[in-house]
């Protein structure tokens, strides 16, 4: 009886001699990982110099980050240029901190409706004028193996005085095009089932106990730090570039916006400069910056901003292994699993 999820050779797929063995090593493909997301960094800063040149405005760049945990403000921040469009991180993995830092009201915290809260209270609880908001999954919870990659990106800007838009976005980065999503493949496979293992034992209790620290549902650490951080990475450039393309098409009309009351509700200039023995510091949630958007609609872009549920079409497609499927009727039917959220 195995103990392992099997692997199919083409799920692997580590014989391909057309691919030099440099190609396959984990450092290189974290590199190509973190190259990319840096790009995308530095093309979304030059986007918002132009705005400012072609006199749209001084936009700042805040992020709010549950799996990246200030990976995407620091990728940011490596760009050693731009700095006047680089706000600030809120670094929210906890879901309390989602809550107490940017208002998340939601209860599912991996949805389409959490992200739009997240990057909602980017800019109601900063005066950053672009929000850019990630949740989900570079390591589930036990129990929820199959939700490996899941990602919800949620993007905020102002596009007048009174209006946010929001879009939202799912993405599963198990499942992007490429061969590297095979060691998503390879550490969900390598899980130890439970179970099995349990079955395997019933006879021998020292036995279950010796190896009960191999039944916690996930791999070995080094596999598991290599996928979450290829996750991380992968969100991060996706992320900014999705934020690109929102720019743009709220370009077309008449945002991206920076508000006209922006500047007086900004702490540093009108309280530590002007009125330092004034000032002591304030809450997260700043009676400094509630006057000025007492008054803010929120508006979304796509539907399913507000949608509430992890399953059906709407949301990311879980990462479900081709080893979970069978041909049935010339359709393809996932297999049930003892897995569930």
């Amino acid at each position: 009886m195995s103990l392992l999820r099997t692997m199919s050779s083409a799920e692997l797929d580590i014989h391909d001699e057309s691919e030099s063995f440099d190609l396959l090593r984990a450092e290189d493909i974290l590199h190509e990982a973190r190259s990319e997301a840096h790009k995308s960094a530095h093309k979304l800063l030059v986007y918002l110099a132009n705005l400012r040149k072609n006199q749209r405005g001084l936009h700042t760049i805040g992020t709010a980050e549950s799996l990246t945990g200030g990976l995407m403000f620091s990728t940011l921040t490596d760009i050693p240029m731009f700095g006047a469009h680089k706000y600030g991180c809120f670094g929210v993995y906890h879901s309390d901190a989602k809550r107490i830092f940017l208002g998340v009201k939601v209860n599912d915290v991996y949805t389409h409706r959490c992200a739009k809260e997240m990057a909602e209270g980017i800019l109601k609880n900063s005066n950053a004028s672009i929000g850019i908001a990630v949740t989900g999954n570079a390591m589930p919870w036990t129990g929820s193996q199959e939700k490996l990659g899941e990602v919800f990106i949620g993007i905020a800007a102002y596009s007048n005085d009174n209006t946010i838009v929001c879009e939202t976005y799912a993405i599963n980065m198990c499942k992007l095009q490429g061969r590297k999503n095979n060691q998503c493949n390879l550490w969900y496979n390598t899980i130890i089932d439970e179970l099995e293992l349990q079955k395997e034992f019933e006879s021998d209790e020292n036995k279950k106990i010796r190896f009960k620290r191999f039944t916690d549902g996930y791999n070995d650490s080094i596999l598991t730090s290599f996928v979450s951080n290829y996750i991380r990475n992968k969100t991060t450039q996706i992320a900014f570039e999705k934020a690109i393309k929102f720019l743009r098409k709220l370009n077309l009309g008449s945002g991206p916006h920076v508000p006209s009351w922006m500047p007086r509700s900004y702490i540093e200039y009108n309280y530590v400069y002007n009125e330092p023995d004034n000032f002591r510091g304030d809450s997260c949630q700043s009676t400094v910056l509630k006057p000025f958007r007492n008054n803010l609609n929120v508006i979304c872009n796509n539907q399913n901003c507000i949608d509430e549920t992890r399953e059906g079409s709407n949301n990311a497609a879980l990462f479900v292994d081709s080893s979970q499927m069978e041909m049935e009727g010339g359709r393809q039917k996932k297999k049930h699993s003892k897995k569930t959220n």
